[in-house]
């Protein structure tokens, strides 16, 4: 039930940013829509994990660079379906720790509410595991996935360049159970803002880092 009331509140949060988009901008939100609920394979993923709620904690931003979103859509659309704005400066890490949730449901797995996840970890830390013990510490003792955001910049020729390293770390042991990473370059369709970004390059990023199409 949670879930589905979790799910209903993005969908209502994606509309309201649809409306008040360009016509051309508003179709690219409903494709993004529905590719992010198609189902897929959990490639290199351990199954094994299925069994317990990953936590996503905050990703740690090693690029060099502030990648702030800029706060006005989003802001607006958040206030029209009630949704409290708490994030002066959302970053692209932070949309990044959102989608991997969205990418790990859609290969079967649970997640933490991301809520109670920033909640009890509320900035990212260095190194992964020092992340692991503090989400412990907080009482997400289950698995955890950690991520270090290295590169991400747009070319004029219409490309992302990215690094993004993801680990799945069981927090109470503090072991490394899984790692992948993202490193090629996603044609981005001439993207114009973060948002855009992430919609283009959200999908093709945590398929690489996932080993799944």
């Amino acid at each position: 039930m949670r879930l589905r009331v979790r799910r209903r509140a993005a969908a209502l949060l994606l509309l309201a940013v649809v409306l008040a988009l360009p016509q051309g901008c508003a179709s690219r939100w409903r494709a993004a829509q529905e590719r992010a609920s198609s189902p897929l394979p959990r490639g290199t993923l351990p199954e094994a994990l299925a069994a317990q709620p990953i936590a996503v904690l905050p990703f740690v931003n090693a690029t060099g660079q502030p990648l702030r979103m800029p706060q006005g859509l989003l802001t607006e659309a958040s206030r029209a379906v009630g949704r409290t704005v708490a994030e002066p400066s959302t970053t692209v890490p932070d949309r990044l720790q959102e989608r991997a949730g969205v990418e790990l449901e859609r290969r079967g797995f649970r997640v933490v509410p991301l809520e109670q996840v920033r909640a009890a970890v509320p900035h990212a830390l260095e190194p992964p595991l020092a992340g692991a013990g503090a989400a412990a510490s907080a009482g997400l003792d289950g698995p955890v996935l950690v991520g270090t955001l290295r590169r991400f910049t747009v070319t004029e020729s219409g490309l992302l360049l990215v690094r993004l390293e993801l680990a799945l770390v069981d927090a109470k042991r503090q072991e490394i159970l899984w790692t992948g990473i993202a490193k090629r370059p996603v044609p981005i369709q001439s993207a114009l803002t973060w948002q855009e970004i992430l919609l283009d390059a959200g999908g093709p990023i945590f398929a690489e880092a996932f080993g799944s199409p």
